[in-house]
């Protein structure tokens, strides 16, 4: 078992937006597939906690970004568990380019659930404990609750469809990013850069739901647009999100 995963990446043709840099989502699905394969190495993967009725859901995540690879480039992601907060499980991410430099710092926090009930279970029920890599931190910075904006508008509306939705049948936490950076003008995505976010997924989305995507009409002094989707019928959120432009 090893308590800090690494796991290379080479970004293709089909992983770039119009400007050739490394979409958002597609950086989310690196980070998945490393973060699941780390689970699975330290036995902790969802075939490994399927016998208890269990699964992990992403449930906070910031990122900082120095700069978003691009096509062709050749990225490492490394990942490590980083303790406890109450029912969350801390897991960080780092990646790194070919030289090692650092090009985006992650913390994240993870919940366990409990399949039938989708209530959380308490990290201390897993079937073997998680390395603590105490001293080994990305980002030293607490997630919060994000508080909703007052004024938005609404964006646009998705129907949850097939293609969106994951091994447990939700949305996938990458393809919520593909419905935030949708909020967007793609020439203003290409002109400018994301510094960070963050995005709190707070419910499942499933087959066939409608979720409204609300943004922020204006960005505040500090070029941060907030984001949420929410249930059409119970205007309850699902998803909300910081985005900072450099």
């Amino acid at each position: 078992m090893k308590p800090v995963w690494e796991q290379n990446f080479i970004v293709r043709s089909y992983d770039v937006d119009p400007g050739w840099k490394l979409k958002l989502s597609t950086l989310f699905s690196y980070m998945q597939e490393a973060a699941v394969n780390h689970s699975y190495d330290l036995g902790v993967g969802y075939h490994d906690l399927e016998k208890s009725g269990v699964f992990w859901v992403l449930s906070r995540i910031k990122l900082k970004i120095k700069r978003m690879p691009a096509w062709k480039d050749d990225i490492t992601v490394k990942t490590w568990p980083k303790g406890k907060d109450r029912l969350f499980a801390l897991r960080d991410f780092v990646v790194l380019d070919s030289n090692n430099n650092e090009l985006i710092s992650v913390t994240s926090l993870w919940l366990l659930i409990k399949k039938d009930s989708r209530r959380p279970q308490r990290i201390q029920s897993l079937p073997v404990p998680l390395p603590e890599n105490q001293g080994m931190s990305a980002m030293e910075e607490h997630l919060e609750k994000i508080k909703p904006f007052d004024t938005l508008e609404l964006h646009h509306t998705r129907q949850v469809l097939p293609d969106d939705l994951d091994v447990n049948y939700h949305v996938n936490n990458a393809r919520y990013i593909d419905w935030i950076m949708d909020c967007f003008d793609p020439s203003f995505s290409v002109a400018n850069t994301i510094k960070a976010i963050q995005v709190n997924y707070m419910d499942e989305a499933m087959y066939k739901e409608q979720v409204m995507m609300n943004i922020s009409k204006n960005a505040v002094p500090d070029r941060t647009n907030y984001i949420e989707g929410i249930h059409q019928d119970t205007r309850s959120a699902v998803v909300q999100a910081l985005v900072e432009w450099a």
